[in-house]
């Protein structure tokens, strides 16, 4: 076979596999914006979400993408947010999320409002290709038409409790702390207390303070050196004498 008919083959073989696995057109030059839903009520989250998936698809394919809450008959082409989906896993966790699509529809919806933005953000980055580098930096691609492949993402954290401690992780501006997926719902709270409990032994063991410039170790009222020799075995005899203090009630342990 000549080369040139050979690869006129490759090139409509491929090109017909694209539109057999182009699930759902969101939009083209031919093909008008795919509509987004939001509930009756949505939540201000899902608002927000709906907002930032219009906003970008208007940024990658230069045409507007209309929001409107859930009428009482659907159209055949769609974008579900949120509480817009009739039926959602009962076992989905409240910062997990699922991206897929039911025929000509896209839906995408979390445990809870904080898991629906996190998958929308997820969308836009891991399959049209956003990237998302700090608040104020960000890459969008460009192109006319918008095609989605059959899409079944379930994402759900790895731990229950999930905190990035950062000041650029929980940036809330351009909606940074939702496209690091920085926070989860699961919050822990804490203080420096293993400083206080291990006071009297730092007076005469001063190793357990980090040095400062001049090779210094004293108290500085917040952090200890870690890594020092003893330090693990100071703090459990600290604790033990502390329960014991308490006849072991620990419920109120300050």
């Amino acid at each position: 076979m000549p080369r040139l008919h050979l690869l006129m083959l490759i090139a409509v073989s491929l090109c017909a596999t694209t539109q057999a696995n182009a699930q759902l057109v969101l939009v083209s030059k031919t093909v008008a914006p795919c509509p987004i839903f939001t509930s009756a009520q949505p939540d201000p989250l899902e608002v927000r979400a709906a907002g930032a998936l219009a906003k970008y698809l208007e940024e990658i394919s230069g045409q507007e993408f209309k929001i409107a809450p859930l009428p009482a008959e659907l159209p055949d082409r769609a974008i579900l947010i949120g509480r817009a989906v009739a039926a959602t896993p009962k076992d989905l966790g409240g910062d997990s999320f699922v991206i897929e699509t039911k025929g000509s529809r896209l839906q995408i919806y979390g445990g809870e409002p904080v898991g629906t933005i996190y998958g929308v953000y997820a969308f836009l980055e891991e399959v049209l290709g956003c990237k998302w580098w700090s608040y104020d930096d960000e890459d969008v691609p460009h192109r006319a038409a918008i095609e989605v492949a059959e899409l079944n993402i379930v994402r759900k954290p790895a731990f229950i409790g999930h905190y990035l401690a950062s000041a650029e992780a929980n940036n809330a501006k351009n909606d940074f702390v939702y496209k690091s997926r920085s926070t989860g719902l699961e919050r822990f709270t804490g203080g420096h207390t293993i400083y206080a409990l291990l006071g009297q032994y730092g007076k005469t063991h001063p190793e357990i303070y980090p040095a400062d410039a001049q090779g210094d170790r004293k108290p500085n009222n917040i952090h200890l050196c870690y890594t020092a020799p003893g330090i693990a075995e100071a703090l459990a005899d600290t604790l033990g004498n502390e329960v014991e203090k308490r006849k072991g009630d620990v419920t109120h342990f300050t």
